[in-house]
């Protein structure tokens, strides 16, 4: 079997992802790679690192075979390098395979060194439109095969209840038949992570001040667990500058330029916020300088700030923060119990479906896709 690295070469590249000692590591939700191959069998060299030793926060990865989600084989990821079967393709005709990161920057970091093939393998064609979203627990698909009945606090998290192909990023993605960015990381938010017990803001690591960075929480841990194993070439600095070689690595805009921007934030900052009308100003003021931001990274992008679907308190602040940004404020329905609760009161498929189906007619709406581009 050939061996082929994991490159813009070999494959198109889905989603931030970044290279450290020539291991493509996939970051956030749904990022991974995509190519066509005729070969019998491929297979793959996949490490697994851990940042928290959690029984909860394993990394999984989806297969899909001719895009076909419905038929998806889901895969734990072990700690350590193992490899793993990709497809077995007795057929020897054509296939599209999609390897795909279920599980959240956040969770067990996930890379792929090498891929086996006993024919060439070939990048997929990019589709020429791009989808940017943002957001949280809800982007990231969190909890969406779990099931909880309304007003259950018993919900335990599991990464593998996890699964953004069955949120509503990549269903409006798919209809839509563009190459989406997912930059998500549950319990996040603007001004504060969710909290609990407590009146004081979690000021750690905010959405705005992760976007600059590739992979932040990624490269910190894969960085410092692979120096710590004696790997070449492979070295950390906390305290060097970003972009420096050992510090961390800075996203390049350029990389991925999105005709439309979906975020979704505030429903975390909620938790701190709690009506407090100073407090929901503050929100107001950094979520518009954030939407701004994006703006002038992508001048020519149509940027929507959504909000709804858990709470509804900070929607004037959302709406405000649209107002001054230039962007166009989409509110969302409170979730229906009806239609079924994911793990912890999150929206289950149903609810995601639902409101796929409202972003789609909003950006078909503003852009002029009317058609299904595939």
């Amino acid at each position: 079997m050939d061996k082929y690295q994991v490159n813009a070469n070999n494959f198109r590249i889905l989603g931030r992802t970044i290279e450290i000692a020539g291991i493509r590591w996939l970051a956030y939700s749904a990022s991974g790679i995509e190519f066509i191959t005729s070969a019998s069998v491929v297979k793959a060299d996949i490490a697994g690192i851990t940042g928290t030793g959690a029984d909860s926060d394993y990394a999984w990865i989806g297969i899909i075979l001719n895009d076909d989600p419905q038929k998806m084989k889901r895969v734990r990821i072990a700690r350590g390098m193992r490899t793993y079967t990709i497809c077995e393709n007795f057929g020897l005709r054509d296939v599209k395979i999609t390897i795909l990161k279920l599980t959240e920057e956040k969770d067990d970091k996930v890379g792929i060194a090498a891929v086996y093939a006993d024919c060439p393998v070939l990048p997929e064609k990019t589709p020429g439109r791009r989808i940017l979203f943002i957001g949280d627990s809800i982007t990231a698909g969190y909890g969406v095969e779990a099931g909880e009945a309304p007003g259950d606090t018993g919900y335990v998290y599991d990464s593998a209840d996890t699964n953004p192909l069955r949120a509503y990023p990549y269903l409006t993605a798919r209809e839509l038949s563009a190459d989406f960015q997912i930059f998500c990381w549950s319990g996040n938010g603007v001004i504060s992570h969710w909290i609990e017990n407590t009146d004081l803001p979690d000021t750690a690591d905010l959405m705005p001040a992760l976007y600059p960075y590739t992979a932040k929480n990624t490269e910190e841990v894969v960085r410092i667990t692979m120096s710590a194993k004696g790997a070449r070439g492979v070295s950390f600095d906390p305290n060097a500058p970003a972009g420096s070689p050992r510090g961390l690595t800075i996203y390049d805009p350029t990389e991925f330029v999105p005709d439309v921007i979906v975020s979704n934030l505030g429903t975390n900052d909620a938790s701190y916020t709690k009506g407090t009308p100073a407090r929901e100003r503050l929100f107001m003021q950094r979520y518009a300088q954030f939407l701004a931001a994006l703006g002038r990274d992508y001048p020519g992008a149509l940027k929507i700030a959504a909000y709804g679907l858990m709470e509804q308190s900070l929607a004037p602040a959302v709406r405000e923060a649209a107002f001054l940004s230039d962007s166009l404020y989409l509110p969302l329905p409170m979730q229906d119990p009806a239609d079924g609760l994911g793990g912890g009161q999150h929206p289950g498929a149903v609810t995601h479906a639902k409101t796929a189906a409202i972003l789609i007619q909003a950006i078909r709406q503003q852009t002029g896709w009317q058609q299904t581009a595939r």
